[in-house]
C-alpha cells in the first residue's frame, strides 16, 4: 500500500506546484527564474516516476543534482516558500530513488510473481554473480505493482559456492528444498521471524555456525534444516523444542521408503500409503505411521503393531522406542507396552536430533540420552538414571564417550576430554573425533579442523579447511578448495582432485567433478562414471544407491546399472 500513496502524494505535489507556477507567472513576470527553477523540480518528481519504471536510476540522481543545486540558490535568494516546497521535492525524488535501487536489486534474479496474493518467489540469478555478499529484496516491483517476496524457491542458490553472507527480507516464510544447498563457503545467513516453513536440506554442505537462530521464528513441522552437519559447533548451543525427524534415504531392512509407499528391490510397492501416511524407514522390524494426526507402527506387512496414539515418535533401538504422549516422552517395546515412564522433555536439539543414523534419544550399547528439566542426562534400558541432568545437551555414546556442553564425559559421567580449547566438535567414529578452532588470521571466519583421540590427542594436525568424520576407515578432508581422503594416521589415500567428497559406505563413495559424481573405491579408482546430477546422489545401502540423472531418480548397483528405473523417491519428510 506504501507506493499507492506516494504516488498520489506525488500527483498533488506536482499538480500544485504547476497551479502555482502559472498564478505566480501572472502575478510577477520577474519570477520567472524561481518559477522556472521550482517548475523542473515538480517535473523531475514525474520523471522520477517515468525512470524508476523503465529502472533508469542515472535519470533520477541527475535530477537529484539539480534540485539539490535548485536548493542552494533558493536560500541564497530566501524564497522560503520555494525553498520548503523544493525540499519537499528532493525527499520525494531520493524515495525515487531508492525504489530504483529496489529495481537494480531485483534484476539479478529470476522470479516467479503471485497476481492474486501480490507475492513473489525468488528462484536464482538471472545473471552472472561473482559477488560473496547477497541481499535478497523485499519487493518486487513490475508494471506499478509490489509483490512482497514471501520464498526462496527450490534450489535457488544451490552451488553458489562464492556466496559467504546472504540477507533475507523479514517478508521471508518459506525456504524451499536445496535452497542454499552446497553454497561451501555460506558463512551467515538471517532466519527471518516470519519464516513458516524450512525445506529439507536446505542449508546441506554449507559453512553456517548454529548461531542460527530458529526458536522466534513461525515454523510449525518437522524442521528439515540438515541431513547432517559439517560443523557441530560446541559454544552456545542453544535447544528449541522442535520436531527434526531426518529421513536417510536408502533401503533399509530390505525395503525404502517413497512418495507412493514402501518399494522393495524390484521397484514394487509392497506397502502403500492408502490407509495411514508412512514417515520413516523400517528399523528392528517397525516403521513409523502417522494417522488422523497420531503415531504409530507397522510391520513389514503393513499391519499395524502399535497403535496410533502418540503426538511423536523415534525409531526402535535395541528394542525401545522413544515416544510423545501428553506432552512428555518415554519408552515403549515392539508390544507398544511402556516400559520407562513418560517423565521427559523432547529430546530434540537444535539442527539435529540423529547423528551417525541414531536419534539422541536412541539407546546405544544400553545407554540413552535423555532431557529432563531443560538440562540432559543419561539413563539405562530400565530408566535407571545413570549420570545427572547437568548437561545443556548431549549425545549418544559413541567408543565410550559422548560429547556434551562440558566436555567428552565416559559412562561415569566423568569429563575426560576439555572442548573449551576448540571451536568446533564432532562425536567419536572410528576412534576419532573432528574438531576444529577459528583461523583469527583470516578476515572472514574460517576453521582449521583436525582430529583428535580417545585420550584427547590431537593425532592429526587441524590443517583442513573442511572435514567429516571417519567412515569405514577413511575420512573426507578439503585442502587448497579440493577434496580428497586420508586414512586415521593422516596420510593422504586419495589425492585432493574433487570439488566434493562425501563419506564412504559398502566400500564406495560419491564424489564431484567437472560438475558430475561419480562413486571411487578405497584406493581413488573410479568405480561407476561420473553422470550424475548435483549431489543427488546418496549413499549406499543394502547394496544399492539413490541418485539421480537426468531430472530422473533411479536406483543403481555397485556396478552403475540401473535396477529402479524412474522412482518417486520421497526427497521431503513427511511431517504433521
Amino acid at each position: 500500500m506504501l507506493e499507492k500513496y506516494i504516488y498520489i502524494f506525488d500527483a498533488i505535489v506536482f499538480i500544485t506546484g504547476i497551479c502555482s507556477v502559472f498564478i505566480n507567472l501572472k502575478r510577477d513576470k520577474s519570477m520567472l527564474s524561481t518559477v522556472a527553477s521550482i517548475s523542473i523540480g515538480f517535473l523531475g518528481v514525474l520523471i522520477a516516476h517515468i525512470s524508476r519504471i523503465l529502472d533508469d536510476k542515472f535519470a533520477i540522481i541527475i535530477l537529484t543534482i539539480i534540485e539539490f543545486i535548485e536548493i542552494l540558490l533558493l536560500f541564497k535568494k530566501k524564497n522560503w516558500k520555494a525553498f520548503i516546497k523544493s525540499i519537499c521535492t528532493t525527499i520525494l525524488i531520493v524515495i525515487s530513488i531508492s525504489y530504483a535501487n529496489q529495481h537494480e536489486l531485483q534484476g539479478l534474479f529470476n522470479y516467479s510473481l503471485d497476481n492474486q496474493g501480490n507475492t513473489a518467489i525468488i528462484n536464482g540469478f538471472s545473471q552472472e554473480y561473482n559477488e560473496s555478499s547477497l541481499e535478497i529484496p523485499k519487493y518486487i516491483v513490475k508494471e506499478l505493482r509490489f509483490y512482497k517476496v514471501t520464498s526462496i524457491g527450490e534450489k535457488a542458490f544451490y552451488g553458489c559456492e562464492e556466496l559467504w553472507q546472504v540477507k533475507l527480507p523479514n517478508s521471508i516464510t518459506n525456504i524451499g528444498n536445496y535452497a542454499f544447498g552446497n553454497c561451501k563457503m555460506l558463512h551467515h545467513l538471517n532466519i527471518p521471524n516470519d519464516l513458516q516453513t524450512l525445506g529439507a536440506r536446505a542449508f546441506f554442505n554449507t559453512s553456517l555456525k548454529d548461531e542460527i537462530n530458529l526458536e522466534n521464528t513461525k515454523l510449525k513441522h518437522d524442521i528439515n534444516l540438515y541431513d547432517y552437519l559439517n560443523n557441530y559447533i560446541i559454544r552456545d548451543y542453544r535447544n528449541a523444542n522442535f520436531d527434526n525427524n531426518i529421513q536417510y534415504y536408502g533401503f533399509n531392512e530390505g525395503l525404502c521408503l517413497t512418495k507412493m509407499g514402501f518399494i522393495d528391490k524390484t521397484g514394487k510397492i509392497v506397502i502403500d500409503n492408502t490407509n495411514y501416511t508412512l514417515v520413516r524407514n523400517f528399523s528392528e522390524g517397525l516403521a513409523p505411521a502417522y494417522k488422523d494426526e497420531k503415531y504409530g507402527f507397522i510391520d513389514v506387512n503393513g499391519n499395524v503393531v502399535i497403535d496410533f496414539k502418540y503426538d511423536k515418535v523415534y525409531d526402535f533401538s535395541e528394542g525401545l522406542a522413544c515416544v510423545e504422549k501428553d506432552g512428555n516422552f518415554g519408552y515403549i517395546n515392539k508390544k507398544g507396552e511402556t516400559i520407562i515412564d513418560f517423565q521427559y522433555s523432547d529430546p530434540s536439539i537444535r539442527f539435529s536430533n540423529v547423528i551417525y543414523g541414531k536419534n539422541i534419544s536412541s539407546f546405544i550399547n544400553g545407554i540413552a540420552c535423555v532431557k529432563k528439566d531443560g538440562k540432559f542426562g543419561y539413563i539405562d534400558n530400565t530408566g535407571k538414571l545413570l549420570i545427572d541432568f547437568k548437561f545443556d545437551y548431549g549425545w549418544p555414546f559413541y567408543n565410550e564417550l559422548a560429547l556434551t556442553s562440558n566436555g567428552y564425559i565416559d559412562r561415569n559421567g566423568n569429563v575426560v576430554i576439555d572442548i573449551t580449547k576448540y571451536d568446533v566438535a564432532n562425536s567419536f567414529s572410528n576412534n576419532l573425533a573432528k574438531i576444529g578452532k577459528r583461523d583469527e588470521s583470516r578476515s572472514f571466519e574460517f576453521y582449521d579442523y583436525g582430529y583428535i583421540d580417545l585420550s584427547g590427542n590431537i593425532t592429526i594436525d587441524l590443517k583442513y579447511e573442511s572435514a567429516s568424520s571417519f567412515s569405514e576407515g577413511l575420512a573426507p578432508v578439503m585442502k587448497d578448495g579440493n577434496w580428497g581422503y586420508i586414512d586415521s594416521k593422516g596420510d593422504t589415500i586419495i589425492n585432493f582432485e574433487y570439488k566434493d567428497a562425501n563419506n564412504f559406505s559398502e566400500d564406495l563413495a560419491s564424489v564431484c567433478k567437472n560438475g558430475k559424481y561419480g562413486y571411487i573405491n578405497k584406493k581413488g579408482e573410479v568405480v561407476i562414471d561420473f553422470q550424475y546430477d548435483d549431489n543427488d546422489v546418496f549413499e549406499f545401502s543394502e547394496g544399492l544407491a539413490l541418485v539421480k540423472k537426468d531430472e530422473k531418480y533411479q536406483f543403481i548397483n555397485k556396478i552403475g546399472e540401473t535396477v529402479i528405473d524412474k522412482i518417486e523417491v520421497n526427497e521431503l519428510i513427511f511431517s504433521d
